[in-house]
């Protein structure tokens, strides 16, 4: 059974719940602090919103940890032209679903574009 909380302040914290309570793999670094890249994604009031699939490597592992993406958003309609992953921890496995799920997002178009930072967290509740 899944469970995602979404907090609307720049911090996307998606859970899953999971049987295992071994520990984790991989050490997680601290996540860095978004509020000084610039603008939030969640501050844009996206009209659509797609959470990222938890990685079946992940969940195996009972491994947790965040990615952090710099969205550009195209003027013509407020879609995502591009995501780009400019942190992750553990790298290479969080990066992927959160670039995936955030390609999908829609935002109110903004005139002559724009970029935005949001950060997903993967946490497994035991």
């Amino acid at each position: 059974m899944n469970r995602f909380a979404f907090s609307f302040y720049g911090l996307v914290v998606l859970s899953l719940v999971a049987c295992s309570t071994s520990p984790k793999t991989v050490p997680v670094e601290p996540a860095p602090d978004i509020s000084r890249l610039g603008t939030q994604c969640n501050t844009l009031d996206p009209l659509r919103r797609v959470l990222p699939k938890y990685p079946s490597s992940a969940v195996n592992a009972n491994q947790e940890g965040w990615s952090v993406a710099r969205v550009f958003i195209g003027s013509e309609g407020g879609r995502p032209e591009r995501v780009e992953i400019i942190r992750s921890s553990p790298p290479e496995i969080f990066g992927p679903p959160t670039a995936t799920a955030m390609s999908q997002w829609e935002f109110r178009p903004i005139s002559g574009g724009g970029e935005c930072y949001l950060e997903m967290r993967y946490r497994l509740r035991k």
